[in-house]
């Protein structure tokens, strides 16, 4: 047994010093290349355009598992709260961001009405941001995807003053703009 355990030992050992080799023939270039990206920071705000009593809020996460999050009067956990997620949720939710193909998209997704809420994600990957504004919901099914993701972190969320997590908070949102006849469909709706 205690001989098997050697045996293994010596090949991941020897594994892992071909690759500490291999990769110190590189050139900067290519090891810069073969680096995964560093997403630091998630964030979502969700609004409501010009329904004054809608539901918005603000969520930031922070790669070490902080959460920061400010809702407007209108959301069930109105003001400024901190919180934590496990960093492993936080991740995987990075991991898909960046391998869904989310940094390539068009910065905006608008609709002509002007007075329709919308949503902002954004990460912050090696120290860039970049964001996504998705009004009423025009933006392809991965960003609408991101967002519940997003939302579901926020669900996971542990706040600091001891409060469970308000799970209607995007929910409440979506169903008072669509009260308020501000939500347009989905175009990609209409292409049954």
């Amino acid at each position: 047994m205690t001989r098997a355990c050697l045996i293994i030992g010596a090949a991941m050992l020897s594994a892992s010093c071909q690759r500490a080799v291999s990769h110190a023939g590189r050139s900067s270039d290519e090891s810069e290349k073969s680096r995964r990206p560093i997403v630091s920071e998630i964030g979502i705000a969700r609004g409501g355009g010009y329904c004054f009593r809608c539901p918005a809020y603000e969520a930031i996460f922070a790669g070490d598992g902080r959460v920061r999050y400010d809702g407007n009067p209108f959301v069930q956990r109105p003001g400024v709260h901190h919180g934590h997620v496990p960093t492993y949720e936080f991740v995987w939710l990075a991991r898909f961001i960046l391998d869904s193909g989310y940094l390539q998209l068009p910065d905006r997704f608008e609709v002509p009405e002007t007075d329709v809420g919308g949503v902002t994600t954004y990460v912050i990957v090696d120290g860039k941001r970049k964001g996504v504004w998705n009004q009423s919901d025009s933006g392809p099914p991965l960003v609408w995807a991101i967002e519940q993701l997003i939302d579901k972190l926020l669900l996971d969320t542990q706040w600091e003053d001891g409060a469970a997590s308000r799970p209607a908070d995007a929910a409440a949102s979506r169903a008072s703009l669509q009260d308020e006849g501000k939500t347009a469909v989905p175009k990609s709706a209409h292409n049954g």
